[in-house]
């Protein structure tokens, strides 16, 4: 075990002045820096967990969202779905899901355009991040969204 220097002690050094006056400021120095990485490091892995909770929260909160919006659809309670789907957007935009959900919403209520709408913001995101998503997934929306009778969607093939 190490024993702890004192100030007014010998400097550990042997240049043969007080530990104060030689290595002492170096020493602080050194530890403080030792601290603040420690820090970052630690908040660097607390911000990590966070995340990944959020993450995990808002998945748990979309899978239950579109579990209730299915089973209101298949009740015929278009609306009510219609509404639920929308609350989830506002608190989790940039899935592709909630946009999915509103889109076949809409074509069960027999809102083709709507539903089209809702298909191309699916097509903007996969754009958007094509790291997220499977390479079918492009023209799986751009299909859709020719079969609903959308215009052309920039590098798709739509129905006649």
């Amino acid at each position: 075990m190490m024993n702890k220097i004192g100030r007014n002690d010998p400097c550990p050094c042997d240049s043969g002045e007080k530990y104060k006056r030689c290595c002492l400021a170096k020493d602080e120095a050194a530890q403080r820096i030792e601290r603040e990485a420690f820090s970052a490091e630690l908040q660097k892995k607390v911000e990590q967990v966070q995340q990944l909770f959020a993450t995990e929260q808002q998945r748990d909160e979309l899978a239950e969202g579109m579990r209730a919006m299915g089973n209101l659809m298949r009740r015929g309670q278009f609306e009510q779905a219609n509404r639920l789907g929308q609350d989830i957007l506002i608190r989790q935009p940039g899935v592709h899901e909630r946009y999915d959900g509103l889109a076949r919403d809409c074509i069960e209520r027999g809102l083709p355009q709507q539903a089209i709408a809702w298909y191309e913001k699916c097509l903007e995101l996969v754009r958007a991040e094509p790291d997220r998503y499977p390479p079918s997934a492009e023209k799986r929306y751009q299909h859709l969204i020719g079969m609903l009778g959308g215009g052309n969607t920039e590098g798709s093939e739509t129905a006649s």
